[in-house]
């Protein structure tokens, strides 16, 4: 290469470098456009006169698409029995896992999720399942792998229906 090759190979990885970073960027921008309105769109919702099932059913709709994720599941919590219990399931076409129970335990992924209110990223699920160190043993899991949980809150705490 000469002086001059050199040059012009430095130039053009430079402007490739622009170009992928504004790409990124785009994305990342397109991305939060996407969450900004699913949001709207759910809040909306929820704002008139509301069927609980198709708003879980929108909620989980929704995630799906804009996280495109394969499977959306929403668990909500049995006041009597503290169990949670699948409402809907969005991405896989069954129907036996919607009414399934899932016991809390003290120390388990859920039980996190719930007290923290935060979300956790877990990278094998149904591997977490099997080894027995999760409180999550619904037949749902057994083909989850990346998974993050994500509790529904409310001003006063998790869970459905809102105050």
């Amino acid at each position: 290469f000469t002086a001059q090759d050199e040059q012009v190979v430095v130039a053009l990885a430079a402007a490739a470098g622009v170009a992928i970073d504004n790409a990124r960027l785009y994305e990342l921008t397109d991305r939060r456009r996407q969450w900004l309105q699913a949001t709207m769109e759910i809040s909306h919702v929820l704002l008139g006169q509301v069927d609980r099932e198709e708003a879980l059913q929108l909620i989980a709709r929704k995630t799906r698409e804009v996280s495109s994720c394969d499977v959306a599941v929403v668990l909500l919590e049995d006041e009597e029995s503290g169990d949670l219990v699948v409402e809907v399931i969005e991405g896989v076409e069954t129907e036996t896992a919607v009414g399934s129970r899932m016991p809390v335990r003290p120390d388990g992924l859920l039980s996190g999720v719930l007290q923290s209110g935060y979300p956790v990223v877990v990278d094998d699920l149904a591997k977490e399942a099997q080894s027995g160190a999760t409180d999550l043993s619904s037949e749902i899991v057994d083909d989850l792998a990346y998974t993050v949980l994500v509790p529904l809150s409310s001003p006063t705490g998790t869970g459905w229906p809102p105050p």
